[in-house]
């Protein structure tokens, strides 16, 4: 593998950087028209073209957990839609039942809900600038720690790959371990127990 062509990858995964406040609409939207949006505002994140980012199905479920506000009559407002973006990006490496523990634990140190647009966005803005200087800084160190996997063979791919899937681990683990020392489960009454798989991005 060519310094550029690993140069070419990071570049791509650059692009991935999200969408800032600014670039959503101030105005209430129907589902179908958020479903596009995120279609045209993340595109590089998809692997495959079948590979969908957000359906309906995912935001019924969202609703039902409690991840959104309640929705009044059929359009979203642009509450709803920041609250998407930022569950879109947990659940890249977080369950369902994980970012509701995070939701739930901002919410009650607030003693109101998470749904002010301007608190949103002000959140929001500060995750996408401090999210893309970090990847400047680690964009570097991967470069510099690959320096010497240039000769392209699939086993100086295998380590490649070996190394960016254990950082990713390690990185998770670290966001897994914050949740539970910070974010208490709530307690279900006995038999009402969730069992909430992770749910990732979904393909069909």
């Amino acid at each position: 593998m060519e310094e550029k062509q690993l140069e070419e990858i990071l570049a791509q995964a650059s692009e991935e950087a999200g969408v800032h406040p600014e670039d959503i609409p101030n105005l209430d939207l129907y589902m179908d028209q958020i479903v596009t949006l995120f279609e045209e505002w993340l595109a590089s994140d998809k692997r495959g073209e079948q590979e969908k980012l957000l359906t309906k199905t995912m935001v019924n479920n969202y609703s039902k957990e409690g991840l959104i506000k309640p929705v009044k009559g059929k359009k979203y407002a642009r509450e709803h839609i920041l609250q998407m973006l930022l569950i879109y990006h947990l659940k890249q490496s977080l369950s369902i039942q994980d970012i509701g523990r995070v939701f739930a634990g901002v919410r009650s140190q607030r003693k109101e809900t998470l749904d002010a647009a301007a608190d949103l966005s002000a959140l929001y803005e500060r995750f996408i600038t401090t999210n893309e200087k970090q990847w400047d800084a680690l964009r570097g160190l991967l470069l510099e720690g690959f320096a010497d996997c240039r000769t392209g063979s699939k086993e100086d791919l295998l380590f490649c790959i070996l190394c960016m899937s254990a950082l990713s681990h390690r990185l998770n683990r670290c966001s897994e371990q914050l949740i539970d020392r910070f974010f208490a489960l709530e307690k279900q009454p006995p038999g009402r127990e969730k069992n909430v798989p992770k749910e990732k991005r979904t393909k069909s």
